[in-house]
């Protein structure tokens, strides 16, 4: 299935040389809108589900579910390079990085 956007996305990023710095990435993806987190959340299982690292029943990527709340939690190392900076290129995009 394409997704123009993650396309776009994706093609920008195999461009760029280097990944995010981890601790900039962190800190961005701590503060997100609960509306950009959906737009990343849906990056992270669409990339999972197109380079065939998706199993059904488990969250891709180690991420984990907070007890008691709707957040996730993502350790910057356990994410793909290229799905990093597919990432940072969409929060960029959204105005999230100062």
């Amino acid at each position: 299935m394409n997704i123009p956007l993650f396309d776009t996305l994706r093609e920008e990023a195999r461009q760029l040389k280097e990944d995010p710095d981890p601790k900039k990435f962190s800190s961005v993806m701590n503060s997100m809108s609960s509306d950009v987190m959906e737009g990343v959340m849906a990056l992270i299982y669409h990339y999972a589900i197109t380079v065939g690292d998706y199993s059904t029943g488990k969250m891709p990527y180690a991420g984990k579910i907070f007890n008691g709340t709707n957040g996730v939690k993502y350790t910057v190392a356990d994410l793909p390079s290229e799905l990093q900076k597919i990432l940072w290129l969409f929060i960029d995009g959204n105005s999230i990085i100062g």
